[in-house]
């Protein structure tokens, strides 16, 4: 019987999708906001304003958005990785300058420039703990999921 596994892209940036999604509704919730109003944040990238009245479903397309753009962030570092051997070699430093890089692009570049989402400033402690988490949970992992069944030169 063949044996079928995912690609180790797929299943990390699912894994950093939720664990970010989930820690997003827990910081917000303190602040007033339900996880539904979280998940249409990111749906509004696409749908605009909205999005906030697309009650659950819109919700849903947030999470398999946001799922969809973590496993393009994995896979892209994945890709690079094959080309520059440096990213393999180093993968804390790289893994952690590529989630800085990643959150930098995703929401200070693409999400208000190239979106159709209202965005304004957000506090400094939530731009904080969203670096700390792209460096940890997205950006090393990149880096050490790009060195599996990969020799290092």
């Amino acid at each position: 019987m063949p044996q079928f596994t995912l690609p180790l892209w797929l299943v990390g940036g699912f894994a950093a999708a939720v664990a970010d999604l989930a820690l997003a509704a827990a910081y917000w919730s303190q602040h007033g906001s339900t996880t539904q109003r979280v998940l249409q944040s990111i749906a509004a990238w696409v749908v605009g304003p909205a999005a906030y009245r697309g009650g659950w479903e819109s919700a849903a397309f947030g999470v398999l958005l946001y799922i969809g753009t973590l496993c393009a962030v994995m896979a892209l570092y994945r890709f690079l990785s094959r080309h520059y051997r440096v990213l393999v070699r180093r993968p804390v430093t790289c893994g952690a300058l590529y989630g800085v890089l990643a959150y930098g692009l995703i929401f200070h570049l693409f999400v208000p420039h190239f979106s159709a989402a209202v965005t304004r400033t957000l506090p400094w402690q939530w731009e904080a703990i969203c670096v700390a988490v792209y460096i940890g949970m997205v950006g090393i992992p990149c880096a050490l999921l790009a060195r599996v069944g990969v020799a290092s030169k």
